[in-house]
């Protein structure tokens, strides 16, 4: 059985990929932060919360400790929108923690928008500089680009290190169907 790990689970994108993934059967770690956390997220969360396939804690480097995942989903449209430094200051120490332990064979996927605000451009520099890095270490990152306006979100931009194409998707309105798009794209490319 195949398995994720999500970061940020219980913001908006986060939480629509870990429903999506408990759909297709997927084994998920869902991680975020504890003072991120809203009375919104808490009772949103009790839809899926029960799932058997489902395993929450809150982030931390102890948890990033997971080797034997296949994918790890990283929503940076949440991140964004959030504007909290100190999320962003977190985020960034735990992927540097998480890939300077060892080789870990899981594919990276960042789901992030297609355009930049300029008030994103310290996290947005961050992740430019992260990727780099596990770029230099052969590391498998999937990259989503989509769309954060009305107008924008009805196609998905990927992008890796081999090539970049677009993948047909869906508004934000359905983003079960949205995110199932990201997943079918992720196994043709692993194939």
């Amino acid at each position: 059985m195949k398995s994720a790990m999500v970061i940020g689970a219980r913001q908006d994108l986060g939480f629509e990929i870990c429903k999506e993934l408990l759909n297709e059967g997927m084994i998920v770690h869902a991680r975020d932060f504890s003072e991120w956390q809203t009375e919104q997220h808490e009772e949103r969360w009790l839809f899926i919360g029960r799932n058997a396939n489902l395993d929450y804690s809150t982030l931390n480097k102890k948890d990033m400790d997971r080797k034997n995942i296949d994918y790890l989903f990283i929503p940076l449209t949440d991140f964004y929108v959030g504007l909290r430094e100190d999320i962003h200051n977190q985020i960034i120490s735990l992927l540097r923690h998480y890939f300077a332990v060892e080789a870990i064979k899981s594919t990276i996927v960042i789901v992030q928008p297609s355009v930049m605000e300029r008030e994103w451009e310290d996290l947005y520099l961050k992740m430019e500089e992260w990727k780099v890095e596990m770029n230099k270490r052969n590391w498998h990152i999937a990259e989503y680009y989509i769309g954060m306006s009305e107008h924008d979100q009805t196609k998905v931009y990927f992008k890796s290190d081999e090539k970049c194409e677009w993948v047909l998707g869906n508004s934000r309105e359905r983003e079960g169907h949205f995110i199932k798009n990201i997943l079918e794209h992720l196994e043709g490319i692993k194939r």
